[in-house]
């Protein structure tokens, strides 16, 4: 796939929203999308620091797009997200800023034990 010149090129076919609010143990699902030729590779960052994979975060590249899926969203995912398309054309980038909160509940205890002694 190349321009109608026969040219290498690259661009962005969509791009993250810039700012993203959600809940802790919520989910995040990216998806970032990029035309090219020769056929794109794509990265991810956090914070511009390469984004590590872990149980928790998950990266799906396929030939014309990326996905990003966090579950279990902690307040330490919060930050700047940015996918890297790249090919010898250059590189395309879009980011989003994910902002993430803990609402805190009030839960009644029906029933709680206390030992009558403590053993240090």
């Amino acid at each position: 796939m190349e321009d109608t010149a026969g040219r290498s090129y690259i661009r962005l076919t969509s791009y993250l929203a810039p700012e993203v609010n959600r809940t802790v143990g919520q989910q995040i699902r990216y998806k970032c999308e990029a035309a090219g030729s020769p056929k794109p590779v794509f990265s991810w960052k956090r914070n511009n620091v390469p984004l590590e994979r872990r149980p928790n975060i998950k990266v799906r590249n396929k030939d014309h797009f990326s996905r990003l899926t966090i579950v279990d969203l902690e307040v330490l995912n919060s930050g700047f997200y940015e996918c890297i398309a790249t090919n010898s054309a250059g590189t395309v980038k879009t980011g989003s800023k994910l902002k993430n909160k803990y609402v805190w509940s009030k839960r009644c205890v029906r029933h709680l034990e206390v030992p009558e002694t403590i053993e240090l």
